[in-house]
């Protein structure tokens, strides 16, 4: 045949991709990784303080009648906002 004398080196898509920058992409995806657990904490540790401040609200509401439910649905609801909304801003900012 004609290109019998051709040699084709086999690489995984892997090496190709990603090549010499392994150590350096594995180092920066810990980085970002330990970002990410700081700011998940630092939103725990935001939410855990708002839900302190509002023990005298939740006493209020539920000497008022409402019952457990109604006031975890509540929480429930106000949790869910702000997930959506902050997920709704990485969006963005990830598009721009």
């Amino acid at each position: 045949t004609v290109y019998s004398h051709l040699d084709l080196p086999v690489v995984s898509i892997r090496d190709a991709l990603v090549g010499s920058v392994r150590t350096p992409l594995a180092v920066m995806i810990c980085a970002v990784c330990v970002v990410l657990l700081i700011a998940v904490v630092n939103v725990a540790n935001l939410m855990l303080a708002r839900a302190t401040v509002r023990q005298r609200e939740i006493a209020v509401r539920s000497a008022l009648g409402a019952d457990g439910a109604r006031l975890v649905k509540q929480m429930l609801t106000e949790s869910a906002l702000l997930a959506v909304l902050s997920g709704g801003g990485w969006v963005c900012c990830w598009r721009l």
